[in-house]
């Protein structure tokens, strides 16, 4: 299950699993999440992850490319 908290302005912090189940829903909350913050210099907290495969860093990368 993936978890996705804010805790500070442009700040996300990650948790939970990360994996090719989860991609489409994180790539929506991390979607609507930048969108309300376009201009910061986003921080991503990843320490909470518990499981990450491809799909889930193929995800970051592309959350890099999109706020770039």
């Amino acid at each position: 299950m993936f978890a996705l908290a804010q805790p500070a302005p442009a700040r996300l912090s990650l948790g939970g699993s990360l994996t090719i189940y989860e991609v489409a829903e994180a790539r929506e909350s991390l979607l609507a999440a930048f969108a309300a913050g376009r201009e910061a210099a986003w921080e991503l907290d990843l320490a909470a992850l518990e499981e990450l495969d491809s799909a889930g860093a193929q995800l970051l990368l592309a959350a890099r490319r999109h706020l770039d």
